[in-house]
């Protein structure tokens, strides 16, 4: 699911939300993100609203769709997932109970909202960062983080590529292999490999891939 296709798809498999926010959709699609912040918003008021109302099957199920939001290869809409929905959470008079029903993914970003706005950590997501030398499982196999840009690789002036390294586009989190002979395109098409030009990078930045190694 991409990020413009996040509230249709809400709409789809919550129809009595859509009920009470279709009249107010018109102002919200100026917002912020095309109101997708808004309307996250007006969701969590509405999963409270059941919660309160004993519907518990609407609340769950509503909780769910967030975790699968942060589950998505998409960085955006997992941004979408932790500081529009999660963090609606937060002036919830049971907020305190949430953790035990959140899934495992909204559960680890719901801890790290709450590390942030208690001033215990100076952003969101700081305490995922990877140090050099760290370990992380993808796809069943072991990799280990060796930093980022272009001096990860060991070098100090262009990419040094191998079929020995592995690199990470930091918005869809495609693993593309280093390969110099084949070319690769990441899910998003930002971060791209061609061989017959001999061309590597991202728009975005070098200093924003991260370069791995099979372990």
């Amino acid at each position: 699911m991409h990020y413009d296709e996040v509230n249709d798809a809400l709409f789809q498999a919550f129809p009595s939300f859509f009920e009470v926010i279709e009249l107010d959709l018109q102002y919200y699609n100026d917002d912020y993100c095309g109101g997708q912040y808004s309307v996250a918003a007006r969701f969590v008021d509405f999963l409270e609203d059941c919660h309160s109302k004993g519907d518990d099957e609407t609340y769950r199920k509503g909780l769910l769709f967030i975790e699968q939001l942060h589950q998505s290869n998409w960085r955006d809409v997992r941004e979408l997932a932790t500081v529009g929905y999660l963090e609606s959470f937060l002036d919830w008079s049971e907020k305190d109970k949430l953790a035990n029903d959140l899934g495992d993914e909204s559960k680890r970003w719901w801890l790290e909202l709450n590390l942030f706005w208690q001033g215990k950590i100076d952003g969101i997501g700081q305490s995922f960062r990877l140090q050099q030398g760290d370990h992380i499982e993808h796809e069943g196999k072991t990799y280990e983080y060796l930093g980022k840009g272009l001096k990860a690789t060991g070098s100090k002036t262009i990419w040094r590529l191998s079929p020995e390294l592995y690199f990470k586009c930091w918005n869809c989190g495609y693993f593309m292999n280093g390969d110099p002979q084949t070319d690769d395109r990441c899910l998003c098409g930002i971060l791209n490999k061609s061989s017959g030009y001999g061309r590597f990078g991202i728009k975005q930045g070098d200093n924003t891939i991260e370069v791995f190694q099979r372990v």
